[in-house]
């Protein structure tokens, strides 16, 4: 999950700047990153999936492709990146951000209801007993 992954990437950053000799270098996890984990978990807990076993794969996956463009000097590409690329996905990672806030807000609305019928005048009518348990 995303608290997982803060974590794993805190230690593997400490232990980098003690062993790497590069101390200013900030290591974390991006936004694109902390969303797919995200979403990821969730899509296994609603499929009955293994978390761990399909991380791996995704790992793995990962792994291979980018053996398979270090091997054909796939870098070049990057030139065709243009900015409307970067705010396009920037966009639409707010969006998943605020999105994931009003679900959030909505079952919060959902669980606390607003009373409608709420009486200002009958605030005082209410008494308040310290009384004893029944043994």
């Amino acid at each position: 999950g995303v608290m997982e992954s803060f974590l794993g990437t805190a230690l593997a950053g400490a232990v980098f700047c003690l062993f790497g000799g590069q101390p200013l270098i900030i290591l974390s996890s991006t936004g694109p990153i902390l969303i797919f984990e995200k979403l990821l978990y969730e899509f296994s807990i609603n499929n009955d999936i293994d978390y761990m076993e399909i991380r791996l794969w995704i790992g793995l996956h990962s792994c291979l492709q980018c053996l398979i463009l270090v091997a054909t000097d796939a870098s070049y590409i990057i030139k065709y990146m243009t900015r409307f690329t970067e705010e396009g996905f920037s966009s639409l990672i707010s969006f998943i951000f605020i999105s994931d806030a009003l679900k959030k807000m909505m079952s919060i609305f959902n669980y606390y209801p607003i009373n409608r019928d709420f009486k200002p005048e009958y605030i005082t009518s209410y008494r308040c007993d310290c009384q004893a348990p029944d043994q």
